[in-house]
C-alpha cells in the first residue's frame, strides 16, 4: 500500500522490520534505549515530508482495541521524538506521524482506528481500500491458530 499506492514510498525508503538501531541516521530514530524495538514498517515519504511508523498485529477480535492500545504504547515514543544526534540532515527533516497501527481480527475484522488510518495516512481510495480488507482478511484468517492461543492465555 505504500510503495504501489498514493503515497508511492520509494523502495529505498521503505525498511520492514528493521532495528531502530540499523535506520538510516537521516531518519532521525536513533532508538536510545529502545534501539532494538523494531517496528514492522518504517516509510520515509519525501515527497509529503512525512516519516511513518507502522504496526501490524492480528488478534482475536475481542482483544483487538487492547492491541492497538499495547501497540500504541509501545511505540508512542517514535512519533514524538526524532534524534538526529552530530547526523542531522542538511535538508528538511521528515516530520514523523503518530505510529499507525493496523490491527486485523481473527475473523478479518480491522480496528476502526485501522480503517482511518488506511483512508487518511496511506491514502487508500474504496477500492484499495477494499482490497486491502480481503488480503488482511486472508491472512488472519490462515493464522487462526495463533488467535486460539491467543483466547487461551
Amino acid at each position: 500500500a505504500l510503495r504501489a499506492g498514493p503515497r508511492a514510498v520509494a523502495e529505498g525508503d521503505l525498511f520492514v522490520e528493521h532495528r531502530l538501531n540499523q535506520l538510516p541516521p537521516s531518519l532521525g530514530l536513533r532508538g536510545g534505549a529502545d534501539a532494538l524495538s523494531s517496528p514492522d514498517v518504517v516509510a520515509a515519504d519525501y515527497v509529503a515530508g512525512e516519516l511513518l511508523i507502522v504496526e501490524a498485529t492480528i488478534a482475536h477480535d475481542g482483544a483487538l482495541g487492547r492491541y492497538v492500545s499495547r501497540k500504541r504504547q509501545k511505540y508512542r515514543h517514535l512519533g514524538r521524538h526524532v534524534d538526529f544526534g552530530r547526523d542531522a540532515p542538511a535538508e528538511v527533516p521528515l516530520t514523523p506521524l503518530s505510529p499507525i497501527i493496523i490491527a486485523v481480527g481473527a475473523s478479518g475484522e480491522l480496528h476502526s482506528s485501522s480503517v482511518t488510518a488506511l483512508r487518511e495516512c496511506f491514502r487508500l481510495d474504496e477500492d484499495q481500500l477494499l482490497q486491502f480488507c480481503a488480503a488482511a482478511a486472508a491472512i488472519a484468517q490462515s493464522r487462526r491458530g495463533a488467535a486460539a492461543r491467543c483466547r487461551s492465555r
